[in-house]
Parts: C-alpha cells; structure tokens; sequence
C-alpha cells in the first residue's frame, strides 16, 4: 500500500499527530495546545499507509532576512515518525512531500534545526548558519553607566519590538521575520515569567530586551536567559550592560543568543564570556528563481553569474539558471552556460552566506571556475547568518 501524504482536516487526525509527535518529543506533550495553536492546524502535516498516519511535521510561515530583504520562508519543527516506522524511509518521504507542497504554496525557502543532518542533507538541506548562547558572568562586566531609561511593557506593545528587530534585521543575514506565534513563544516561553522592556523613549526607542530568570541554585543565585534584546545605538547598549550588572548581586551570569562576532561582546572590555551551546540551523532553497529574486545583495555588487542545479527532489529546480545582479536587484531567467555547478544543498550555503564560494569549491560543494567563485564570492557576501530564535 502506497504512503499518503496530506494536512490535517480534523481533530482524530489531529490527536494521531499529537501522540506521535509527544512520544517523539515528550516535553511537548504538555504544550501541546499552545504549541499547535502557534502554528496553526493548517501548518500540520501527516504521513498514512491506509487509515494508519505513520508520521507527521508542523511548519511555521515566517519570514527569513538575507541581504536585507525578507523572503517568505517555512519552518519546520515537530518532525516524528512512529518509533517502529523509523528505519522503513518515512522520515525522508515525509521530507520530499513537504517540500514539494511548499514548492506548490510558492514558499521559496525553508529553515529547520536537526535533530540528526544526515536525513536533512539526504533532501537537499545544508547547514545555513548558527544561534550561538553566549555566557557572560555579570560580575565580570564592570561598573556601567545607565545612559537611557528603561520602561517596563507588556506583550501587548509589540509594535516597538517588531521594528527593532526589523532595523537589526536588515544589517545581517539569517533573522526571522517572526509570526504571530512566534512573537508569543518569545514573550511567553513555557513556563517562565518574561519581563518585557524598552531602552529610550518608548514611542521612538533604541533599544528592547526580553528575558526570564532561571532556576534557583544552592546558593540562591539564578541566572539571567535573554529571549532577545537589540541595540540599534551605543547608548541603548551602554544601557543594557549597566541593567545587567545591576543584578550581579542575585545572578552569576547572563546568557543570550547572538552571532560568534556579537558587537555587543566588545562592550565589557575584558571580560571573560564563552560560546556555551552553538546550534546550528540548516537551510534549504525550495524555489530557486524565485530565492534569488527574492534575496537582497550588497550595494555597488554587479555581476552574472551562471548556474547548473541539481537537484532530485524539486524537478523544477534540477536546471540551468542566469542570475543578474545590478543595483542590489536579481532577475533570474533560464538557461546560460552552467559555469557554476552544485547540488541543491551547496546553493543553500551560498545562498545564506555561510561559507564563502572558494571555500564551498574547496569543500567539493560547488564545481566552477575561478572567474565565477569571484563573481559568487562578491555577490553573496555579508555578515555572518545567525537567528536568535529556535522552533
């Protein structure tokens, strides 16, 4: 019997999904209500033999910034397969239909964070960038003076906290244009109290923080976990680390999510921080024409660069393309000479900007010549990608 891919029109099939993906991820279980209420039953997917589902995933519609453009993007979280079914090729099968239905959607690209690569790389994912945790002990920041007031707010003021992130958004590569449910998840993470707060004048500010404190330890310290906090000026980040350092009396450190060459690290002086946990997200292009269109690229970069995709899973993307850049603007149109050839995964990691051309050449990534690794090098730099966010 053939495997039958679909989305979830009720609720029986909703409940298979839920036990499956809660006996995948048991922390889940508990959260299920909120957790599916974010996505939305018409981002849940499910794969059945017959009557029997075998599998399913959830997706999340955002936004995702390269080149200081938003591409609409998928997602993916809530991968399970039934734990008897997961060396049958569920998984991967499950992968292919999904993306063939955001190829169909119009959904150019599609971001997820791998429980195992292999089975993401096997359908044309590759590694697209990093969420790095830093850790900073508050005691070693150093007396700061609070240039800026702070104004406590509540979830219900998101106006401020949306362009914020947007004007960060802009200046790197990687961030989400975050949904509803995702802005929720931020404010409201599990079960942590989260204090919401604006840096400045708060109908115009430079500056937002959002964070939790974390459990108690023997000694009745607890340590500060920032949901996310932006600067866009030196005062706003002066700020940040005099708020900071006003809890080290209670709080050993502070951790927050941000890209190994964070400008906010330079701030401390020389105070010792480390990269506590790296996780790294893996992106997929699921339309190319459309991805390079869509993607913004540096001011003052002009060039032509010819592509051979290959590419198993998206028959519309397993071709030659011609992409012109003038003025940070891309068409692509059809054919051309093919001077660049890689699988769909290497154009993912050019895409994003997470490894230069030469290196992804070197990496046995992408086949080109040495005018067109220039050509690919200057067009898709930028800042390294990163997001603050995990779904």
């Amino acid at each position: 019997m053939t495997l039958e891919f679909s989305s979830v029109a009720d609720g029986a099939t909703e409940s298979e999904l839920q036990q499956l993906i809660s006996q995948t991820f048991p922390g889940l279980g508990p959260d299920w209500k909120i957790w599916s209420g974010r996505i939305g039953r018409e981002n849940l997917r499910v794969i059945r033999r017959g009557e029997q589902v075998l599998g399913g995933l959830a997706f999340y519609k955002l936004g995702q910034w390269f080149g200081g453009q938003s591409l609409p993007m998928a997602g993916i979280a809530g991968v399970a397969v039934a734990p008897e079914y997961r060396t049958a090729g569920i998984a991967a099968e499950l992968m292919v239909s999904m993306l063939r239905d955001l190829y169909d959607q119009g959904i150019p690209i599609s971001t997820l964070y791998a429980s195992t690569q292999r089975l993401y790389r096997k359908v044309g994912y590759e590694h697209g960038g990093t969420a790095y945790v830093h850790q900073l002990p508050l005691g070693a920041i150093g007396r700061r003076d609070s240039v800026l007031p702070m104004h406590r707010v509540t979830a219900e003021t998101r106006a401020p906290f949306e362009h914020l992130a947007e004007t960060r958004a802009r200046v790197t590569n990687g961030n989400l244009q975050r949904s509803d449910g995702m802005w929720d998840r931020l404010f409201f993470f599990r079960d942590k109290f989260c204090y919401a707060y604006l840096i400045g004048d708060p109908e115009n500010p430079q500056g937002s923080l959002v964070y939790y404190h974390g459990t108690l330890d023997e000694h009745g310290y607890f340590d500060l976990h920032v949901r996310d906090m932006v600067a866009v000026t030196p005062q706003a980040a002066e700020t940040l680390w005099s708020f900071f350092y006003g809890h080290r009396s209670m709080s050993g450190s502070v951790f927050w999510c941000g890209p190994a060459n964070d400008p906010l690290l330079g701030l401390p002086g020389e105070a010792p921080f480390r990269v506590d946990d790296p996780h790294r997200w893996m992106l997929r292009i699921v339309d190319v024409p459309k991805a390079l269109c869509l993607r913004g690229y540096p001011e003052g970069v002009d060039g032509e660069l010819h592509l051979a995709i290959e590419d198993s899973v998206i028959p519309q993307n397993n071709a030659r393309f011609v992409l012109r850049v003038a003025s940070g603007q891309a068409t692509v149109e059809p054919g051309g000479r093919g001077e660049l050839q890689c699988a769909i995964g290497g154009l993912a990691c050019l895409f994003s900007g997470v490894i230069p051309a030469k290196q992804l050449h070197i990496l046995g990534l992408l086949d080109a010549s040495e005018t067109a690794l220039q050509i690919a090098n200057r067009l898709f730099s930028g800042p390294e990608p990163w997001m603050p966010d995990m779904f």
